[in-house]
């Protein structure tokens, strides 16, 4: 597995490497299973696992449990890795918790349980990988008429802010939106929502200052 706690975009390739080696002087059997269950949420298996010498044998990954198997036999002094890839899924998901968590355990039975983190190991485990994926915000306004429309009076304008998080954990809004360029030629006729109703916090329209507000997390 790598093996620091990085922190993937979205669209970007984890290489995962299992390494096996037999550092005594006789034969030893190799028999484990690599469970992505905790991964697979929030990427996908882009590249099969596969090992770089037939001394070990790897199932394709199942999923029904989101897990494959290593087994076989090392020579004394033989090491075989087992190498595949997964792909954070992305640009806009879909997420699940936000974190791809890898464990690779003893014995070929598929953990039952889903660890959110590394912090807690599973019976059996040998190792342990996890990668959050952090939160992007991405703003946007657009308007209909769109931008730079000549409109006449009476005329309606309807102004759009999207807010959207790229990301697999949740990120904060905090922005103001200022009509005062706008308020001396115009009058709000719809105060500004969120929808859905709640997710965001949209205060009123000041009239000392002609901006509004949007706060909260997505």
């Amino acid at each position: 597995h790598p093996g620091r706690r990085s922190y993937p975009t979205p669209g970007e390739e984890i290489e995962y490497t299992l390494t096996f080696e037999n550092t005594g002087e006789a034969p030893i059997t190799v028999n484990h299973i690599d469970s992505l269950l905790g991964a697979l949420d929030d990427g996908t298996v882009t590249t099969a696992p596969t090992a770089s010498s037939p001394a070990l044998t790897v199932s394709a990954v199942s999923a029904a449990t989101g897990s494959f198997t290593i087994a076989g036999t090392l020579a004394a002094g033989e090491t075989v890795t087992v190498s595949y890839t997964v792909t954070v899924n992305g640009p806009t998901g879909p997420f699940g918790d936000g974190n791809l968590v890898n464990v690779l355990l003893t014995g070929n039975t598929p953990p039952t349980t889903t660890p959110g983190d590394c912090s807690t190991p599973l019976p059996g485990q040998v190792a342990c990988t996890e990668h959050p994926v952090p939160g992007a915000l991405v703003v946007a306004k657009s308007s209909s008429p769109v931008s730079g429309t000549q409109v006449a009076l009476g005329d309606v304008i309807d102004y759009t802010l999207t807010f959207t998080n790229t990301g697999g954990t949740p990120v904060t809004v905090d922005h103001i939106d200022s009509l005062l360029g706008t308020l001396d030629d115009a009058t709000v006729t719809s105060a500004p929502a969120s929808v859905p109703a709640g997710a965001l916090t949209v205060s009123a329209v000041d009239a000392g200052t002609g901006s509004f507000t949007i706060d909260g997390t997505i």
